[in-house]
């Protein structure tokens, strides 16, 4: 580990050596078509899942990419979703599903290890789940929750860390921000504001979580190298510092990643008309951004305990590159991959598109069609 760790002060670090195994996706199959950017999988030794939040599908196949069933569809009956957000498989082949019923009521659905739907609960609490990640050991849930302060007429945007039923045990990393106020939606000044203040908690507080294969959580915030370890408890385990080295952002990333916002904006009708393009300039110019990027995009974890940390993102190109380090924060390789196939932003924020299994990492890349296809690496550290 001294070599290694020498190889990184020198700047000499290892690329990962990868070779595809298996790409299936985006053929004339519906079941294969897949092309909303908040879709994401899960895997396990038998099953590879798709979760479709855009159709509110859970499609499953095997790991030789053949399609086998639909565990979730459109609707509000059993094994049926309104709001679908993520899905887990847990170390006995089970799953959890979360649901998001109205866009503010959790709800967690579960099926057996042969894929068939077991229960549903509703969780009373109301909140605006933007992102979440399920431990694969029992079914705990870290999420990005939004809730409204009417008295100070504020919003709280906190991490959550939470049951398997989506009781909240502890929270992180609070951020107080204006509330919406629909008096002023035709006012293009008050979308410059708000606009602005996304844009900071984008590139600066937005929080990055996953759980690692033991089920600890894994929490970082985009403009810090160093993740927080937590137990299923929300206690401190440790902290990892990585090597944190600010990256630019070019000109030609950023006004894509702008270009993504105003994709977003323009399918709002509400708002389409009146937050235009000039009005999301004026917006940067307030925000006051550097042009660096977020040190941390996403969390990938290993089986053997290092961590894929996503630190490059080019908007533009699709080009993605990942840190692989180790528990103790030090650079073991870097891995790049083209297609969006580590991480893609979201109308929530940054969306992993990646996962791991033993030497193997699952990514869904996105083509130039925009329709995405899994892709199955396997991966090594190159011998040198």
């Amino acid at each position: 580990m001294m070599f290694m760790s020498l190889l990184c002060l020198l700047g000499d670090v290892p690329e990962l050596d990868s070779q595809e195994l298996l790409r299936f996706g985006a053929n004339d199959d519906e079941h294969f078509i897949w092309n909303d950017v908040r879709v994401s999988l899960a895997v396990n030794d038998q099953h590879i899942l798709i979760c479709d939040p855009r159709d509110n599908r859970l499609l499953a196949f095997d790991h030789q990419g053949n399609f086998l069933r639909q565990l979730v569809r459109e609707g509000q009956g059993p094994a049926e979703s309104q709001g679908l957000m993520a899905v887990q498989i847990l170390g006995d082949g089970s799953l959890c599903v979360l649901d998001l019923r109205g866009g503010i009521k959790p709800v967690v659905m579960t099926f057996d290890a042969e894929l068939e739907y077991q229960s549903s609960y509703a969780n009373e609490r109301q909140a605006i789940v933007l992102s979440a990640s399920a431990s694969p050991m029992d079914g705990t849930w870290l999420s990005f929750e939004v809730q409204a302060n009417k008295a100070k007429n504020t919003m709280l945007y906190e991490t959550r860390l939470s049951n398997s039923n989506m009781d909240v045990l502890a929270e992180f990393n609070q951020t107080v921000g204006r509330k919406a106020d629909q008096s002023r939606f035709q006012d293009p000044e008050y979308w410059v504001s708000r606009i602005a203040q996304q844009l900071k908690l984008l590139y600066q507080r937005l929080p990055v979580f996953t759980f690692d294969h033991q089920g600890h959580g894994l929490i970082a915030l985009g403009d810090q190298y160093s993740i927080t370890v937590i137990d299923a408890k929300g206690q401190v385990i440790t902290t990892i510092a990585g090597p944190g080295k600010i990256l630019l952002e070019s000109e030609e990333s950023r006004a894509a990643m702008l270009d993504s916002l105003l994709e977003a904006i323009a399918a709002d009708p509400e708002i389409a008309e009146i937050v235009t393009p000039s009005v999301v300039r004026q917006a940067v110019v307030e925000a006051e951004l550097a042009p660096v990027q977020p040190l941390i995009y996403s969390l990938v974890p290993r089986s053997d305990g290092s961590i894929f940390v996503v630190r490059d993102v080019h908007h533009a190109r699709g080009i993605n590159r990942a840190d692989l380090i180790n528990r103790k924060g030090q650079l073991l390789a870097q891995w790049t991959l083209s297609n969006h196939a580590m991480t893609r932003l979201t109308p929530a924020g940054y969306m992993p598109k990646m996962t791991t299994l033993g030497d193997k990492v699952f990514s869904l890349q996105t083509l130039e069609s925009g329709d995405m296809q899994v892709v199955v690496y396997n991966v090594s550290l190159r011998q040198r």
